[in-house]
């Protein structure tokens, strides 16, 4: 009996650092939202495409293949060690009402394929103005509630 408790022990001591671990794999807890967003071409081409995520470092688009092609023509093949650049620019709603615009700069972190035509991208933003801080964090706090495992 001693060895079944240690391994159940074991266990559970395991899949706390395992979960641990993920969680400190993302710094910054993401929401989703669904706005449409503008995304720039290397040619500086304005390309619509959907914002799925939101976090404080960053959002993650969803589109279409044609769209991760226009955006990042070698995505499915990029160096994660030397990410493309793009501009981006989308709306959030504004804690006292209306939208708030965010346009930025952003590296292109990851690209992947969840089905056949859906793709998801991940952005990191890389000079968001600091007065869009407060404006991000509350959006991201007031939707925590709404999807305590916003995450994964």
């Amino acid at each position: 009996m001693p060895d079944i408790q240690h391994n159940i022990v074991t266990m559970i001591q395991s899949s706390s650092a395992t979960m641990t671990l993920k969680r400190n794999l993302r710094h910054h807890l993401r929401v989703p939202i669904r706005v449409p967003a503008t995304v720039q071409t290397r040619e500086g081409q304005p390309v619509s495409a959907e914002v799925a995520n939101i976090s404080r470092a960053g959002v993650m688009l969803e589109c279409d293949r044609q769209t991760l092609e226009l955006i990042h023509p070698k995505a499915m093949t990029a160096n994660p060690g030397s990410p493309l650049e793009t501009a981006l620019a989308f709306t959030i709603p504004s804690q006292i009402g209306g939208k708030v615009a965010i346009n930025c700069t952003c590296h292109i972190i990851y690209a992947r394929r969840l089905s056949r035509d859906v793709f998801h991208v991940g952005l990191e933003f890389k000079d968001l103005e600091e007065h869009l801080v407060p404006h991000l964090e509350h959006y991201i706090e007031a939707h925590r509630e709404i999807t305590p495992h916003g995450e994964d």
